[in-house]
């Protein structure tokens, strides 16, 4: 019997898309609906650094939004999906109680679900949720364009992260523990 492994093809689009100064849209997410009626059209997740950064990062995931969409893109950006369920990006997000991080974060993970590319703004290496949105568009095979280009040979892709603990019976004998 010959064993077949199927492998999941990496669609990697490298390239570098500067933003432009191009005037925002004013069309977000509406909270009622998720994403609205646009399957069948081309859709982008951006993904990027929030936290610690200057208004949120808000105007850069705002011009990369507006980018995308002169490119013909339906956008799903966290930063609208965030203000359409009112935080404030001029406000400390501990003055604001009422924003749930972790709703918001679900949010995210789920419009990955449904888009076909992911734009990743510059230092989304640098924001742990931003590298979850990375590890998630290439586990989903979705097509990844990054506003700074990279040189892919520098970067290892796993198939599988998932590993086998060792037999614990023999770790127990030598006084070791995984």
């Amino acid at each position: 019997m010959t064993t077949q492994t199927l492998t999941r093809p990496v669609v990697e689009q490298n390239l570098a898309l500067p933003l432009s100064s191009s005037p925002i849209s004013n069309d977000v997410l509406q909270t009622d609906s998720m994403w609205g009626d646009w399957r069948g059209q081309r859709s982008v997740y951006i993904a990027g650094p929030m936290r610690g950064y200057e208004l949120f990062n808000f105007p850069s995931f705002d011009q990369a939004a507006a980018m995308m969409r002169k490119l013909g893109f339906v956008v799903l950006s966290p930063a609208e999906h965030d203000r359409a369920v009112g935080f404030d990006e001029h406000l400390p997000i501990d003055e604001q109680p009422s924003f749930d991080v972790t709703r918001a974060f679900r949010w995210d993970l789920q419009s990955l679900l449904e888009v076909d590319a992911v734009y990743f703004l510059e230092d989304y290496e640098l924001s742990q949720g931003a590298r979850c949105e990375h590890a998630v568009a290439v586990a989903l095979g979705l097509q990844r364009i990054y506003q700074v280009p990279r040189d892919e040979s520098s970067y290892l892709y796993m198939q599988d992260i998932a590993m086998k603990r060792p037999d614990n019976s023999q770790d127990s004998k030598s006084g070791t523990e995984c």
